[in-house]
């Protein structure tokens, strides 16, 4: 917001804030418990999430940068986490999306941390997650995953329905070697980081008959 950004140190605990010019502006303050490992973030009208790999929580801040609250705990129900990382923020239906690592799944959440569903699980095959590394969603709501360890981007729908597979290992375009990020930009571009071939990945969702 203002041009801020926000940076998470995992190695130091803490998330910095950095002016539009990238001088420090502080950091992210006032949790009791302190953040262990801080991964991802997700930026929402009024307030910053923060996924916490160590405290297997998501905390919730205002855009000033204090500590508001904090939601989840280690386990394997709804609401509850295994090394959250990622997150992505639905604007439109105002729901967090977390990368529930550890338990091979994405889950959906209310913007208060309520959970509202759940995609993926353990497999080996199509449909099913196993190292989830990146979470988005594009202007028609179509959930896409990367997953580090089948080397691919798996695209839902709302509902946790596969619609699309993309990828395998190597180093041709839409091949990837550990890929570990993902981010869409507002013209549906699907941008993945390509992490062991040293390169960002730009990819589109065919919607219909291309000119």
């Amino acid at each position: 917001p203002d041009g801020r950004l926000f940076v998470a140190d995992s190695a130091l605990g803490r998330v910095f804030i950095l002016d539009k010019e990238g001088r420090p502006a502080g950091e992210l303050r006032g949790d009791p418990a302190g953040l262990g490992r801080p991964v991802g973030l997700a930026l929402a009208e009024d307030r910053l999430y923060v996924s916490d790999v160590a405290r297997h929580r998501v905390a919730m801040y205002d855009l000033a940068g204090v500590f508001i609250a904090a939601f989840g705990r280690r386990g394997g129900g709804l609401g509850e986490f295994n090394f959250p990382t990622y997150l992505w923020y639905e604007a439109a239906r105002r729901r967090l999306w977390v990368c529930d690592s550890g338990n091979f799944r994405v889950q959906r959440l209310t913007r208060d941390g309520v959970p509202d569903g759940a995609v993926g699980g353990p497999g080996n095959r199509p449909g099913y997650l196993a190292r989830p590394r990146g979470v988005a969603l594009d202007s028609d709501g179509h959930l896409y995953v990367v997953d580090g360890a089948f080397e691919a981007v798996s695209l839902f729908d709302r509902d946790g329905r596969l619609l699309l597979f993309v990828g395998s290992a190597g180093s041709a375009p839409g091949e990837f070697a550990l890929p570990g990020g993902l981010f869409i930009d507002t013209g549906d571009r699907v941008l993945v980081a390509d992490t062991l071939n040293a390169r960002v990945q730009i990819l589109r969702y065919a919607k219909g008959p291309q000119p």
